[in-house]
């Protein structure tokens, strides 16, 4: 699961939006260093890595790199001489942050000019004592 945060002036976190599934496991468990169906032996590895980057091209995309587990290697998962071990996957992803629509940025130089016109328009009357 990802979720988007910004950091606020005080140095808080501030969520924004809701939680995102990047990637679903292709199994119901984990298992390392067992075969299929036996009880599970030494360590059981879930994520050993994961990283989020900028792209250095368009700060408004996002790559994000992680691990999951795959189908077992037997002949259910599809290889018929696979020893029902262990498979794991590296995914890769590209998140993109929307770019205003053409019709918000017309509202919104609209608005301005509305402003600039309002604020120009204003008459000040002086009075003398």
């Amino acid at each position: 699961m990802a979720q988007l945060f910004r950091t606020m002036a005080d140095g808080s976190l501030q969520s924004m939006g809701s939680e995102m599934l990047l990637k679903e496991s292709l199994v119901d468990d984990y298992h390392n260093g067992s075969l299929f169906g036996q009880a599970a032996a030494g360590r059981q590895r879930w994520g050993d890595y994961s990283q989020v980057s900028v792209d250095p091209s368009n700060a408004h995309n996002f790559y994000l790199i992680g691990q999951f587990a795959r189908e077992y290697n037997n002949a259910a998962g599809g290889h018929p001489g696979g020893t029902g071990g262990s498979r794991w996957g590296t995914f890769i992803a590209v998140l993109t942050t929307p770019v205003p629509e053409p019709e918000t940025w017309a509202m919104m130089v609209f608005g301005f000019g509305f402003m600039g016109y309002a604020m120009r328009r204003r008459r000040y009357s002086a009075s003398f004592a």
